[in-house]
């Protein structure tokens, strides 16, 4: 009986552990709805593109991704938070999807373009004039 009891514990621990660690990270990322002029239902394909062109890693963007989407079909724009900091703000309007984002700067995505734009370039940074 007191067996069964440690187990039972011992995995009870285990999920509440596993369950503070999922919310911990939830509260670090997040996307919030934002009302736009238009909404757009973007494919999975389209979501990947767009914040691969804005500097989302591959695990934020399986995170996130269906949160963005959600959001533009919702109310045409979205504000992606990661760790307290605003890493990109898009909108929809005129069926193009306008993004600004921390790490790659602005851009502008066709949403009625069957062929994909070329991301935009990296960001250079020059040195400071001496």
């Amino acid at each position: 009986m007191k067996s069964g009891f440690c187990r039972l514990a011992g995995v009870l621990a285990l999920w509440i552990g596993s369950c503070l660690v999922g919310c911990a990270a939830t509260q670090q990322e997040q996307v919030l709805e934002m009302p736009s002029k238009e909404v757009a239902e973007l494919t999975a394909d389209d979501v990947v593109r767009v914040m691969l062109f804005a500097g989302f890693s591959h695990e934020q963007i399986l995170e996130l991704g269906t949160a963005v989407r959600n959001a533009l079909a919702a109310t045409g724009g979205a504000s992606i938070h990661v760790d307290g900091r605003t890493e990109a703000l898009l909108s929809v309007d005129s069926r193009r999807l306008y993004v600004s984002s921390r790490r790659r700067g602005s851009f502008i995505y066709p949403l009625d373009d069957p062929t994909p734009p070329d991301p935009p370039p990296a960001p250079t940074t020059q040195p400071a004039p001496e």
